[in-house]
């Protein structure tokens, strides 16, 4: 969890050491934020202020805090943060890279101490993408993927 959330922060802070506005607002998009950019202006004023951030936007230890809180709107799980990640990258400053380094991240966590994607890792990272099938198709489709990928 902390290594994907620094790797968000990574992405959308574009080297610095706070998001800033616009680093936090496809983040805030993707968690459905539903405000015009004249309306996020403001909302991320006050959300600067609600959370103590400077008024810069959160540093990588509040974004882990803002992500993290079970009582916060904006909490997100396991599962979420790795949606966010992957999410992320599209905004990044250098994205190609940042793209990559995600996906590696992404890959050592749905691959676990094994080294090794498989079917239950994989099938974590397609329901993500709302993949539409129950488990049974999901493990002929991983089948197919193996026959035909290696």
């Amino acid at each position: 969890r902390q290594a994907n959330i620094q790797a968000i922060f990574k992405s959308l802070s574009h080297g610095y050491d706070k998001i800033p506005q616009g680093g936090m607002r496809p983040l805030v998009d993707v968690m459905g934020y539903p405000g015009s950019d004249d309306i996020w202006e403001q909302d991320f004023v006050e959300m600067c202020a609600y959370f103590g951030w400077d008024p810069k936007g959160p540093t990588e230890k509040q974004l882990y805090a803002f992500l993290s809180d079970l009582d916060s709107p904006y909490y997100c799980s396991d599962e979420e943060v790795e949606r966010l990640l992957l999410e992320s990258s599209r905004y990044s400053h250098d994205s190609m890279q940042s793209w990559a380094a995600n996906v590696a991240t992404l890959f050592t966590n749905l691959a676990g101490c094994s080294g090794l994607l498989d079917s239950a890792g994989l099938k974590r990272m397609a329901d993500m993408m709302e993949y539409p099938d129950d488990d049974i198709e999901w493990e002929r489709d991983f089948q197919e993927m193996c026959t035909e990928y290696g």
